[in-house]
């Protein structure tokens, strides 16, 4: 059974631009990835309420309660990073995130709910491979960090591994057409990659 772990980070202190070993890349990289993660959130949370009506098994039922509360607490320490970040002078962020936000809900709104179901495995895919990456290789995203942020990331990467099955379990469940699956993780990587560079490249450009 997953559990929601709440976690509350302290971002309220004077934290450097580039906290990550003073990598001004690396470090955008993050917080432009920061930036879309909420609107994301509430996305993939919405897809797999709209599906537990169909899904059979107690077990995941079970499962998507327990993502949808570790999505929810990732949502919320990810909208107070966002902040630390308009703080730092980053002030074209809020208008970026009611740009994801309608987006996003135009999608919900227009999309099939198999659709919509293979671009949440799809994302889950992403952010479950990002966080492995993350865990698995600290002298390149731990080292010399912000302990503040760092145990930000740490605490959702791990999150991110132990629920990456469920979204693809409830998938398989109501279709599991691997062909929409393997398009759909293109559909929304690709555009997320784009959007991710941009965030990044603007940040780099403010610094």
């Amino acid at each position: 059974m997953l559990v929601a772990r709440k976690m509350s980070f302290d971002l309220s202190g004077n934290i450097p631009k580039h906290w990550l070993n003073n990598d001004p890349v690396r470090s955008h990289f993050l917080n432009a990835f920061s930036v879309v993660l909420p609107e994301y959130e509430r996305f993939f949370i919405l897809t797999i309420n709209r599906s537990r009506n169909l899904i059979s098994n107690p077990v995941l039922k079970s499962n998507v309660q327990g993502f949808c509360a570790q999505e929810g607490s990732h949502a919320m320490e990810h909208r107070k990073y966002n902040q630390l970040l308009v703080r730092q002078g980053y002030l074209a962020i809020p208008k970026f995130e009611k740009l994801l936000s309608r987006f996003l809900t135009f999608v919900l709104n227009k999309g099939s709910l198999k659709w919509l179901l293979a671009f949440t495995a799809g994302g889950e895919h992403v952010t479950a491979f990002m966080g492995e990456d993350f865990l698995a290789n600290p002298d390149t995203w731990s080292k010399n960090t912000d302990p503040n942020l760092d145990a930000l990331w740490r605490w959702h990467a791990a999150e991110e591994v132990e629920h990456k099955a469920v979204c693809f379990d409830v998938y398989q469940e109501i279709s599991g057409k691997r062909w929409r699956r393997c398009l759909a993780i293109f559909l929304i990587s690709l555009p997320t990659l784009v959007t991710v560079t941009g965030l990044q490249i603007y940040l780099l450009g403010k610094d």
